[in-house]
């Protein structure tokens, strides 16, 4: 009860009221697609923002990272109102003869902060900004995000069903809407885990019990919680990091490199661009020296195509 009371209190002190609600919501045994996309939309914003790490920065590491996972890119500058360096999203302006992909400008507004226009080094004379893309297409990472988290919560739903199947041997039909009443209240309370007696015996005595003989219950539990894993890998690998699911012991070194190849390419291209700006920052803020490098949770993800032989 204590975690309960613990969010109805803070939920309530945030201001946004109903915090009982909130916190009773908690327990609802239902699994809702709903609230599972929202969860798994923060669970996997969450990973990904952790992918890199840097050195040197004037802030936080989440400063940059949520802007630019979010929106595709953000602004880097020195801020005179503000008195300090800020990582932003904002606009891309300007005529370049690159059109599309290359901008000479970047408008920004935050509190606290002047606003306004900001010529992009190196594409402007004096430029005093420096945009960091996620790729070289500055695409957003959430519309993947989402799509993994439709695809897991509705995994998450079949995992549920699955577990309550394994609770379930027979099927009672009803004749009228009062027996199906009194099957609805047994089957509501046999989803939260209740114990659960039928109160009408007639019903028993009448109705004609229809044995489920789904075999290997247990089993479609498990198959169905190891299909959810392998999603929440497809995700990774979209990216370009691997899951520890190992399938290398009968592939040879070619198709081991070229698999890893395929999986770093995109990691590689996000790492890229970053390291670029990294060093545009360096080159026109000679008082900051920031570098950047894949997290040590994915360092191990490097490729290696050194190897001769089977694997």
């Amino acid at each position: 009860m204590i975690f309960e009371k613990f969010i109805s209190k803070l939920y309530d002190a945030m201001g946004k009221g109903k915090g009982e609600e909130f916190a009773g919501a908690l327990n609802d045994s239902t699994l809702k697609l709903g609230p599972s996309i929202a969860y798994y939309n923060n669970f996997l914003f969450e990973k990904i923002i952790r992918i890199f790490e840097y050195d040197g920065l004037p802030f936080p590491q989440k400063v940059i990272e949520v802007p630019v996972m979010a929106t595709g890119y953000a602004g880097f500058l020195f801020d005179e109102k503000y008195g300090n360096y800020v990582a932003l999203p904002g606009g891309l302006t300007g005529v370049t003869p690159f059109t599309d992909l290359v901008y000479s400008k970047f408008v920004y507004a935050a509190p606290k902060c002047e606003g306004g226009e900001r010529f992009i080094y190196p594409y402007s004379a004096g430029g005093d900004c420096i945009i960091f893309e996620n790729t070289s297409l500055r695409n957003s990472l959430v519309p993947l995000i989402n799509r993994y988290a439709v695809l897991l919560a509705h995994a998450d739903v079949s995992i549920r069903d699955a577990l309550i199947n394994i609770r379930y041997n027979d099927v009672i039909p009803a004749a009228d809407d009062s027996e199906a009443d009194t099957i609805k209240e047994w089957h509501d309370k046999v989803i939260s885990g209740e114990f659960a007696p039928i109160p009408d015996t007639s019903l028993l005595n009448r109705a004609p019990i229809i044995p489920l003989n789904i075999n290997g219950k247990g089993q479609i539990a498990l198959d169905t919680i190891e299909c959810r894993n392998d999603i929440l890998r497809q995700f990774f690998a979209e990216i370009g990091l691997r899951m520890t699911k190992d399938k290398k012991g009968n592939m040879i070194t070619d198709e081991v490199s070229s698999s890893d190849m395929l999986l770093m390419f995109n990691i590689s291209d996000m790492l890229k661009h970053r390291q670029e700006a990294c060093q545009n920052v360096n080159e026109i803020f000679p008082d900051l020296k920031i570098s950047v490098r894949l997290s040590s949770e994915y360092e191990a993800l490097e490729v290696d195509t050194t190897h001769d032989g089977d694997i």
